[in-house]
């Protein structure tokens, strides 16, 4: 990083956003199938990525 002059702490909580982000993601994709079992179209879109 220090050939572009970027500062360490920005980037780190960039990547900690987008990882926060993506976890947050699955809970939601998780929460949306157990509420609605019957209605599986989201389940079938994700396959076997849960």
């Amino acid at each position: 990083m220090d050939d572009t002059q970027f500062a360490s702490p920005p980037t780190a909580a960039y990547g900690l956003v987008l990882t926060m982000a993506s976890i947050g993601y699955i809970f939601l994709e998780r929460s949306i199938i157990a509420a609605d079992p019957a209605n599986a179209r989201l389940a079938s879109a994700i396959g076997s990525d849960v």
